[in-house]
């Protein structure tokens, strides 16, 4: 099994370490920080580098399953997730001009205008098709994500 040496599994290398088990620990060599050339998306097949910029066209075969067909390749999803909660990340922004935003407020606020989404139901209110999001969800995060609350999902 592999574990991140994070301040989460403190727990899982103290009993690993130090109570004389018969364990031995090997680099964990993924990074956890962005970008993360070492990572690849293998669907349908096709196997390709999370980081490649380059990549276009359908390399996953699923532009008979997506309806928006920007959604065909990593970044096209990436963008379109972006966009769809960009502007409750600008709420946190600084702009120009403008005193820097009060975070508690912003909270508040943000909690106000989402707390009844999901990801998901907040995508769907957006008239995206049900297949998109899906799609959406299996490359920009995992299994169930999109059924957490917005405010998890918008991160």
């Amino acid at each position: 099994m592999r574990f991140p040496d994070t301040p989460f599994m403190k727990r899982v290398f103290d009993l690993a370490e130090n109570r004389n088990l018969p364990v031995k620990l090997i680099p964990y060599i993924m990074q956890m920080v962005e970008p993360t050339p070492n990572t690849f998306l293998f669907y349908n097949n096709s196997r390709v580098n999370n980081q490649d910029s380059s990549i276009t066209g359908d390399p996953f075969n699923v532009s008979s399953y997506v309806t928006d067909q920007d959604l065909t390749t990593p970044q096209g999803v990436a963008q379109k997730v972006a966009s769809e909660i960009q502007g409750f990340r600008d709420m946190f922004r600084s702009n120009p001009g403008r005193p820097p935003p009060n975070i508690a407020t912003e909270m508040a606020v943000l909690f106000e205008m989402t707390n009844q989404y999901s990801m998901r139901s907040h995508m769907l209110s957006l008239s995206m098709d049900p297949r998109d999001i899906n799609w959406c969800e299996t490359l920009n995060k995992s299994t169930g994500s999109y059924d957490r609350a917005l405010t998890q999902g918008a991160y």
